[in-house]
């Protein structure tokens, strides 16, 4: 719901929105929480630094479409969210809570 409203807001559609997300937030928690998603991405950086940028631009590509919130536990799917937020305050962007949703189509939370 927050990546449409987000998009809206910023003329981007909401899967643009989620790819951003993805590649500003979750890919760092992943990286700093797996060992093994961070050799991969190393990899990555790796084949960049060695002049393959084209296949380093398409790993990162596979890696930002493979990767998932639902390799999340509560701890960091809250910290992505968290971030989530703070990008939408400082764009000054108002996103909807559960009791916003509720209240706007006339139900009871």
């Amino acid at each position: 719901m927050w990546e449409g409203v987000i998009g809206k807001d910023l003329g981007e559609s909401k899967d643009e929105v989620h790819r951003r997300h993805k590649e500003s937030f979750l890919l760092p928690i992943l990286e700093r929480d797996d060992a093994g998603f961070a050799v991969m991405m190393e990899t990555v950086r790796d084949l960049y630094r060695k002049g393959q940028q084209a296949q380093a631009r398409q790993a990162h590509r596979v890696i930002v479409d493979l990767s998932s919130t639902t390799r999340l536990n509560v701890e960091q799917m809250t910290e992505f969210l968290n971030e989530i937020e703070q990008e939408a305050r400082g764009l000054n962007i108002r996103l909807p809570y559960p009791d916003d949703f509720h209240r706007t189509m006339g139900r009871a939370a």
